[in-house]
């Protein structure tokens, strides 16, 4: 079973995910470039990991990252321009310090934006929406993304953590219980996680003791603040959706239709003998 995103990465001509304008459509790469270091890639569906049905015979391959061919140009000029360098002087500043020999205490001081790094997590979630259905917090999003004077509504909360896997991993809209064991209540989840950062998106206040950036939800885009971030707190590279005792997804095609991505080293060595040919 092919994944709608070896339709969706041939398509030129169609609507914006995010002003919803039909045109010519770009490429924008999530996690943003300018944060990580592009390489190939082998793409697959999230689930593949712990649903042995989904997994693809022949992963997607891609030579720079994971990217979507969703966002007319200036879109995708908005999130590069105004909220992406918020993003990404997070996860640079964070992957310096954790890829150097430094002694780290187990919580650091960041200064960042944290109303610029909101939109930018949700304005890539809503780039790999594969689908013509809005779901998730889509028309919420698009409103965020281009008005930055709108403040982030009290049902989106977004919470982080460290994530020291090479795993890249989009998940659009989920169902989950708000607290593990108890499965009386739910959140509506999605998230982003690339070294060295995990984003979950959700509708409920707080989650697992997890930082969040939403107490700033009103703060203007271009304040600065300084955040705490614990070094001690990272998960496993598939949580918080891999199955466990007490927790569980459910999730219907904009889940089934979420992508990873990780680097593959004999596909890198190739890309680059290849590079060296020209």
């Amino acid at each position: 079973m092919d994944i709608l995103y070896k339709k969706y990465k041939k398509r030129k001509i169609g609507p914006c995910n995010i002003c919803q304008k039909t045109g010519r459509l770009t490429w924008d790469h999530v996690p943003p470039k300018g944060g990580i270091d592009l390489a190939p890639v082998e793409i697959d569906r999230v689930t593949s990991h712990f649903i042995s049905n989904f997994k693809l015979e022949n992963p997607e391959i891609s030579n720079d990252g994971l990217k979507y061919r969703t966002l007319c140009s200036r879109c995708n000029s908005i999130l590069g321009n105004k909220y992406d360098p918020a993003l990404n002087d997070f996860a640079k500043t964070l992957a310096k310090l954790l890829n150097s020999s430094l002694y780290l205490p187990e919580t650091i001081k960041l200064s960042i934006r944290p109303t610029a790094v909101i939109r930018a997590v949700l304005g890539h979630l809503l780039t790999a929406r594969l689908s013509s259905v809005d779901s998730f917090f889509d028309p919420t999003i698009r409103e965020l993304v281009l008005n930055d004077e709108i403040p982030i509504p009290k049902n989106i909360s977004v919470f982080y953590w460290i994530h020291p896997f090479a795993q890249q991993i989009v998940f659009r809209d989920a169902l989950m219980p708000s607290r593990i064991g108890n499965f009386s209540e739910f959140q509506r989840i999605g998230f982003l996680k690339y070294f060295p950062l995990g984003f979950l998106v959700s509708d409920i206040s707080e989650y697992e003791g997890l930082g969040s950036l939403s107490i700033w939800r009103n703060e203007p885009s271009s304040k600065i603040v300084e955040i705490s971030v614990r070094l001690n707190q990272f998960r496993g590279a598939f949580w918080p959706e891999a199955p466990s005792p007490g927790n569980f997804l459910m999730f219907g095609a904009d889940g089934l239709e979420s992508l990873m991505a990780h680097p593959n080293k004999k596909l890198i060595e190739e890309y680059r003998q290849h590079l060296k040919s020209f």
